[in-house]
């Protein structure tokens, strides 16, 4: 986490300075998500919508990592045949940050679980787990900052 590179953006200087706040003052917490507490940070009261990394299996180079904010975790049932083989498996629900590439869907559902494209082709972005190419050995793949009281 980088609190300065945070304080910097202009925008966000602009409305403290506003509002007679010293930027310096506020103090930032930083909370990592996996797959065994991502849900229910999507799920429980207070709902959070972490940043996530996920990244493309497909694309030659597995350490291009590409960031989304996660809006929902659902199970497959939620939007495909109950009789799927992935019908009781966790989807998180992100939103897609390519600006200008059009053929790039707004809203993907990415599976909790390393999925097979056999099973589930809907979106190629997985999360890097622990022993993909992507993440070696680190097991956070979410983050959220939010302001200490």
């Amino acid at each position: 986490m980088d609190p300065a590179g945070i304080l910097m953006l202009r925008s966000v200087r602009i409305i403290f300075e506003m509002v007679g706040l010293a930027p310096e003052s506020i103090k930032f917490k930083k909370e990592e998500f996996n797959s065994s507490n991502l849900v229910k940070a999507l799920t429980e009261k207070p709902k959070k919508c972490p940043v996530i990394l996920t990244f493309d299996p497909l694309d030659g180079d597995r350490n291009m990592l590409h960031a989304m904010v996660t809006i929902d975790a659902l199970q497959g049932f939620e939007f495909m045949d109950r009789n799927s083989h992935v019908a009781d498996e966790w989807f998180i629900k992100c939103k897609n940050s390519y600006r200008d590439e059009i053929s790039e869907p707004n809203i993907v559902k990415i599976p909790l679980r390393r999925l097979r494209r056999e099973f589930y082709s809907e979106t190629r972005y997985r999360f890097p787990f622990h022993d993909n190419y992507a993440l070696p050995n680190h097991l956070n793949y979410a983050f959220y900052i939010s302001i200490e009281e």
